[in-house]
């Protein structure tokens, strides 16, 4: 048996035992004659069951966990926070880079896309008739979203791009939004301060995400006013000249702690502080590195390759130590509507 809390450091009446597993209930947990929160907790043979007890009445809540993993809590967040991803692909990558993002974590988007330079019927790239290459990557982007904004506005609540070497882990991505106001014009990703621009904005590789108001300001502007149609210049910073220009903001994704959440770099990387030495002239606030410096949940990873992918795939949905029971602490910042420029 686990613990029990009380706030008079008394155990209270129980009756029965309650067991959730093998799909089964077998007896009923009753904690009465009260009057505080008593909470239980009890593991056995890798079925875990929480009681929770508020007043008279007896209110129980039984979670359990058998076999494989419970998504339960992140079922209810979901349920709440719509995401539509979109990622570009070079022509020819899709069945050698970018269906691995179809198989992994972006089967958890609730809408995904994927934007090329010509359409493709092997595949379910969009063409956007914009031929690839580096330099030609802000007016790909800004067509991606132009598209997005014409074809797709209300499938989601918030907007995330990423690239093929992209990983995002969606069930914190989606965790950190539950707190934020799509109404509002912003935009979150690792925010990068003015080095080279005149202008801060989120790191492209890192992935970014807009608010539907964001993408709203950008699909009505976008072909009418000069920043946002002028797609010259490093894709992410071309596009925080646009959206600044439309009063959209750069929002802190940092966690409650002050750790990072968006990284431009691989998992490996991060951890043992071997960012390039560039990194520490665009990131802004303090410059951060080293897995203290890291948030329990990571959102995102960069330059990963195909067994990268496969790999975090792994570690994050298939791993875990037995015997080893994690809560969930909160981390998001009490009021994380703090923006910055």
């Amino acid at each position: 048996m686990g613990a029990v809390w009380c706030c008079s450091s008394m155990w209270w009446g129980l009756s029965g035992v309650a067991r959730l597993c093998d799909g089964g209930l077998s007896g009923v947990a009753r904690l009465c004659d009260g009057g505080c929160l008593v909470l239980l907790v009890y593991v056995m043979e890798g079925c875990l069951v929480l009681l929770v007890y508020v007043m008279e009445g007896c209110l129980v809540l039984l979670v359990y966990v058998m076999e494989g993993y419970d998504t339960r809590i992140a079922d209810v967040v979901s349920e709440h926070v719509r995401v539509l991803c979109w990622v570009l692909v070079q022509d020819g990558a899709f069945h050698t880079k970018a269906v691995h993002i179809n198989n992994t974590w972006g089967k958890r988007c609730d809408r995904l896309l994927f934007f090329g330079s010509t359409t493709n019927e092997t595949s379910p790239v969009i063409g956007l008739g914009v031929k690839d290459g580096r330099h030609r990557l802000a007016k790909k982007t800004f067509a991606a979203l132009a598209y997005v904004f014409k074809h797709h506005f209300n499938d989601a609540d918030w907007f995330l791009k990423a690239d093929v070497d992209t990983f995002v882990v969606m069930e914190n991505l989606k965790y950190f939004l539950s707190d934020e106001d799509t109404t509002r014009p912003v935009w979150f990703g690792e925010h990068y301060k003015p080095y080279l621009s005149p202008w801060s904005y989120n790191s492209g590789g890192a992935g970014y995400v807009l608010s539907r108001e964001a993408l709203r300001r950008f699909g009505s502007h976008v072909g009418h006013s000069l920043a946002c149609t002028n797609a010259n210049g490093p894709e992410d910073a071309t596009l925080g000249y646009c959206l600044q220009t439309l009063n959209v903001k750069v929002g802190n994704t940092t966690d409650k702690h002050g750790r990072s959440r968006f990284h431009f770099d691989m998992a490996p990387d991060q951890i043992a502080g071997r960012q390039l030495p560039w990194y520490k002239h665009y990131l802004a606030g303090p410059y951060r590195k080293g897995l203290e410096w890291m948030s329990d949940y990571p959102i995102s990873f960069h330059y990963a390759k195909t067994h990268d992918l496969l790999a975090l795939e792994f570690f994050f949905y298939t791993v875990r130590p037995r015997g080893v029971f994690r809560g969930f602490p909160e981390i998001n910042r009490a009021s994380s509507g703090d923006t910055r420029r």
